[in-house]
């Protein structure tokens, strides 16, 4: 057993140990106050501590915190960025009249910069891999593979031969960083008295 696994189990025991005196002090009557109020205290306090220490220790782990986790294609993410609608595919983006251009350049040069992972397979049973970022010197997305729904990549030089990756995928929180959610606002008006 690690270390990380010891202090991950010693963190989780401080949350039963409070939830424990917290509950003693809900059901047990009869307790002086000042005991009371220090199990009270001490149980909420030792949920608290030990919760958030859990939380930064599951975050550090990857230092891409949840923003590391591949979980959505590029055809949904460009979808997403044209029209700030998770449910927008590239295709019905691309029919609406939006301007993808500009959008697929845009997510290969935020690779490109390290401002956003993108993944992919180099062949159809293979893993997921993370594209290095100087790959998008000498290649790019293949346009029509994204209206299909499932990017894969080819050279620049239009080279012929087989896409060096399929199935491309990025983060969808990575995604939502870039282009955050349009935010809506509320809207009232009230009609004018006759």
């Amino acid at each position: 057993m690690g270390k990380r696994s010891l202090i991950e189990g010693g963190l989780w025991a401080a949350v039963g140990l409070g939830g424990s005196a917290v509950i003693t002090n809900l059901t047990v009557t009869g307790l002086p106050p000042v005991l009371s109020g220090a199990l009270l205290f001490g149980g909420v306090a030792a949920v608290c501590l030990s919760l958030g220490a859990l939380s930064a220790m599951f975050l550090a782990h990857d230092k891409w915190g949840p923003l590391g986790r591949r979980n959505t294609t590029v055809s949904a993410a460009i979808g997403y960025a044209a029209s700030r609608n998770w449910g927008t595919t590239t295709y019905d983006a691309t029919i609406s009249g939006a301007e993808m251009a500009p959008i697929v350049r845009a997510l290969e040069q935020a690779s490109h910069d390290k401002e956003l992972r993108i993944w992919g397979q180099r062949r159809r049973e293979g893993p997921f891999e993370l594209i290095e970022p100087d790959f998008w010197l000498s290649n790019q997305i293949e346009w029509f593979s994204l209206l299909r729904g499932d990017a894969h990549t080819e050279p620049l030089n239009n080279a012929t031969g087989r896409a060096v990756y399929e199935h491309l995928m990025v983060s969808r929180a990575e995604i939502e960083r870039l282009w955050p959610r349009a935010r809506r606002r509320l809207s009232i008006r009230f009609a004018r008295a006759a």
